[in-house]
C-alpha cells in the first residue's frame, strides 16, 4: 500500500474502497490471469463503502427525526427522552463521518416531513454533530 492509499484508508474510508473497486475492476478488464475472483471481489469491496453510507444515513434520520420532534412536538412526557436520543446519533456520526460521506449529507435534500415541518432542513451539519446543541422548542413554548 503505498502511503498515499494508506492515508485515504484513514482518513475516508468510503474514498478508498471505492478507488480500490476502481483499480480491481481495472485488474479483472486487464484479462491478466490471476486465482482471484477480481469482479466479485471489486463488487464486495465497493459494497463496504456502501455499508458504512447507509449507517451514517440511518443515523442522520434517527437524529433529524428526534431533534424535528423535540422542537416542534407538542407532547411534554417524551422530550427527555428525545433528548437522550439525539446524543447517541451525534456520537456514532461524529464517528463515522468521513470527507466523502460529510459531502454527501451536505448536499442530500430530501423534504419528506408533514405539512407543519420545514419543508428543507432547518439545522446545519456543524448544529447536528455538536453534541451541546439542542434546537428551540417551539412546540412546547406554543403550549406553555
Amino acid at each position: 500500500m503505498t502511503l498515499a492509499e494508506d492515508r485515504l484508508y484513514h482518513a475516508d474510508y468510503d474514498a478508498w474502497t471505492q478507488q480500490q473497486a476502481a483499480i480491481l475492476r481495472r485488474l479483472a478488464a486487464s484479462r491478466t490471469p490471476s486465482d482471484l475472483d477480481l469482479e466479485n471481489l471489486a463488487a464486495e469491496v465497493a459494497d463496504l463503502g456502501k455499508s458504512e453510507c447507509r449507517a451514517v444515513r440511518s443515523q442522520m434520520r434517527r437524529l433529524l427525526e428526534h431533534l424535528l420532534k423535540l422542537e416542534y412536538g407538542t407532547s411534554a412526557n417524551p422530550r427527555a427522552g428525545w433528548r437522550c436520543t439525539i446524543l447517541d446519533p451525534s456520537i456514532e456520526l461524529k464517528d463515522d463521518l468521513t470527507p466523502t460521506l460529510r459531502r454527501d449529507l451536505e448536499a442530500h435534500n430530501d423534504p419528506t416531513a408533514a405539512q407543519s415541518l420545514p419543508t428543507t432542513c432547518p439545522y446545519t451539519l456543524t448544529q447536528l454533530l455538536d453534541r451541546q446543541w439542542l434546537p428551540a422548542e417551539q412546540g412546547a413554548s406554543k403550549k406553555s
